[in-house]
């Protein structure tokens, strides 16, 4: 076993990851495994981002406007394919996601029930801490004390 395939995620990403399988099962997504990446990755996006912002709040740091107007739209493509790949590397890279799934397997329907809701809750939380970290870093961004709005 080569060291790419030791690197396995934090234990709540790969019950994320389980779960958001079950719920693409759930709805006959013909490619379940896929999704699940997919929507793991967006989650742990909204996660990144949020600390993000925070940060560049706490340092004075106008990285909303940076991102609208200094980075080269090349810079974002180069970033996400970096992010995508690391994702694969980490969840689906030679049947990882076989073991994952395989790990959580013999919940109990209790269990499943209690994790489903739980991941609910947190799906729910990253995505309003991204919200709010969007909306705190557009409010302490110069270009809304200058008057340009992008939110009406």
């Amino acid at each position: 076993m080569n060291w790419l395939e030791k690197i396995r995620p934090p234990k709540l990403y790969r019950y994320m990851f389980y779960v958001e399988y079950r719920w693409a099962l759930f709805f006959n997504n013909d490619s379940p495994a896929f999704s699940a990446l997919l929507s793991s990755l967006i989650m742990i996006f909204f996660q990144t981002d949020f600390i993000v912002f925070f940060v560049s709040y706490l340092f004075g740091i106008d990285f909303f406007g940076m991102f609208l107007t200094g980075i080269h739209k090349i810079y974002i493509v180069f970033f996400m394919l970096i992010y995508l790949g690391g994702g694969y590397l980490v969840f689906y890279y030679k049947g990882k996601w076989q073991r994952i799934i395989k790990e959580f397997e013999g919940e109990t329907k209790e269990e499943k029930v209690r994790g489903s809701i739980f991941l609910g809750i947190y799906l729910f939380i990253s995505i309003l801490c991204f919200i709010g970290g969007v909306y705190i870093t557009y409010l302490t961004s110069p270009a809304y004390e200058h008057g340009i709005h992008f939110i009406r």
